[in-house]
């Protein structure tokens, strides 16, 4: 199923080509991130917040206008 997987075994390389041999797979536990949940309201003062805060973010693109 989908999640993150620990792999254990011999990575091999034959004819350029490369391998891995698992002899072991674990699914390991993964811990959620808050900034994807969907508990926080997404009202229009929460939108109008988050938008002041990217404002204030620093643009390092070379782009002319």
């Amino acid at each position: 199923g989908k999640g993150l997987y620990k792999i254990q075994g011999r990575v091999s390389e034959e004819f350029g080509f490369y391998t891995v041999e698992a002899s072991a797979l674990y699914k390991v536990a993964m811990v959620p991130d808050p900034r994807y949940t969907d508990t926080i309201s997404r009202s229009s003062d929460n939108y109008s917040k988050s938008s002041q805060s990217m404002k204030g973010g620093i643009n390092q693109t070379n782009t002319a206008v």
